[in-house]
């Protein structure tokens, strides 16, 4: 009898892959390193790099309910509030500064004051710089010190422009700046808010009660904030508002 068929038989036993053998479980530092790498992705400017980071985000599930839960706070910043953290943008002390600017980057001044209240605070020397920055959706110390300028010629956008020398030759650039919430977008963006609501699609994606309560959370930010919005929109779409 030849054995040719059963060596057959057994080199394919050797070799194949065991398609029932469990994934190794990721250890929880492991876990931590690709979910802050694909947060970073979620702020990116780079669609294709952004939604490839919106699909392996909700591939992880609860592990990306559990990240997210703590990075997505409702959208709310009241007067008291945001004069404190002017006040410590304004501070001479870096890391007071850099904290306050991390902060206002998400919680955006525009959310508790008026357009007077914030062409005062611009025109305030220790901290007009940094708040620019974050008018400008800039990261800190973008700006250089005295080359830039701003006004505000219809009361609805700031005019922010800087000039630079590159080279042999200066160099003009300029920002539209919404005033009002609701313009942020037409005028100007916020790439925290762009991340925000990059995460919301996340959990709509997943859809489990934990991933619904940090949307209803959400929801109960600024009413005309594009994070709130799109929170909004999630429950009316899945009837739980």
């Amino acid at each position: 009898m030849s054995l040719k068929p059963f060596l057959c038989v057994l080199c394919v036993a050797v070799t194949a892959p065991s398609f029932a053998a469990p994934l190794p479980v990721p250890r929880p530092e492991q876990v931590g390193v690709e979910l802050d790498a694909l947060w970073l992705d979620l702020i990116s400017a780079d669609e294709l790099i952004a939604g490839r980071a919106i699909l392996k985000f909700a591939g992880w599930k609860d592990e990306a309910v559990a990240y997210l839960k703590g990075r997505l706070p409702p959208l709310k910043l009241d007067k008291k509030r945001a004069k404190q953290l002017l006040l410590e943008l304004g501070s001479k002390d870096e890391k007071t500064a850099g904290i306050a600017f991390k902060k206002l980057a998400y919680f955006d001044p525009r959310l508790a004051l008026t357009r007077e209240e914030l062409e005062k605070e611009l025109l305030d020397a220790p901290k007009r710089r940094h708040l620019s920055e974050v008018l400008s959706d800039l990261p800190m110390n973008a700006l250089v010190p005295d080359s830039w300028h701003w006004h505000s010629p219809d009361n609805q956008v700031y005019r922010f422009s800087q000039t630079v020398k590159v080279g042999n030759r200066n160099v003009n650039r300029d920002w539209r700046i919404a005033i009002s919430v609701a313009d942020i977008g037409k005028h100007g963006r916020n790439s925290h808010w762009i991340r925000a609501t990059r995460a919301i699609a996340v959990l709509e994606h997943i859809g489990s009660d934990n991933a619904m309560a940090i949307v209803k959370g959400m929801a109960t930010g600024h009413p005309d904030a594009g994070p709130t919005k799109a929170a909004e929109a999630v429950l009316q779409r899945r009837k739980l508002k």
